[in-house]
């Protein structure tokens, strides 16, 4: 994942838990372990679309909507694939199955994080460090089948940032926007209408 999408995946963190609108380039930078140059340059992308506003210490969130929309787009959930596999259970005994480490994004992170499943979905996505995507590979060797496991490559601010097991809601609606299925759609919706828009 490009360091702008860090970025980006940061403050829209920030501001669907604490409602933080007001930040510094300084302090992403250090949160990040990146440069301050590589950050400015991901906030006056922002800001070229109407999604912050720059100002003398720092910037401003102001279009919320639009900064997910854009790091949705940026994201491509296809190249963090590390590994899929068909498992012959159901998907809330696949979930139960992973492990202590692992991140749920996509259907079961919306499901997890808010209780509840706008439709029926049939494939478990989770984000792993490397360790375990490589014990993820040992336990459920390869079939042959649908797909319904993908074990999706976590960058280590991912692991930091997820609570109980479950990705932040910027990257649970970015992993579903990536996604073709019908059921992706009602997912959406239904943050989207979480959120008000």
């Amino acid at each position: 994942m490009g360091i702008g999408e860090l970025a980006y995946r940061r403050v829209l963190s920030e501001f669907f838990f604490k409602k933080t609108v007001s930040f510094t380039q300084a302090a992403i930078s250090r949160e990040l372990g990146v440069s301050l140059s590589t950050v400015n340059n991901a906030v006056r992308q922002a800001e070229q679309i109407g999604c912050v506003e720059i100002r003398p210490r720092g910037f401003t969130l102001v279009d919320a909507q639009k900064l997910l929309a854009y790091f949705s787009t940026l994201h491509r959930l296809e190249k963090s694939v590390v590994y899929k596999t068909r498992v012959e259970a159901p998907v809330g005994k696949i979930e139960g199955m992973m492990l202590s480490k692992t991140v749920f994004t996509a259907y079961s992170g919306y499901k997890l994080l808010f209780n509840d499943a706008p439709a029926d979905y049939s494939t478990v996505f989770v984000y792993a460090g490397e360790k375990e995507a490589q014990k993820m590979r040992e336990l459920f060797e390869h079939k042959q089948g649908p797909v319904n496991l993908v074990v999706l490559a976590a960058d280590g601010k991912l692991l930091e940032e997820s609570q109980n097991n479950i990705a932040p809601l910027a990257q649970i609606y970015a992993d579903l926007w990536n996604l073709r299925d019908w059921q992706a759609r009602e997912y959406l919706n239904a943050i989207e209408k979480r959120l008000g828009w």
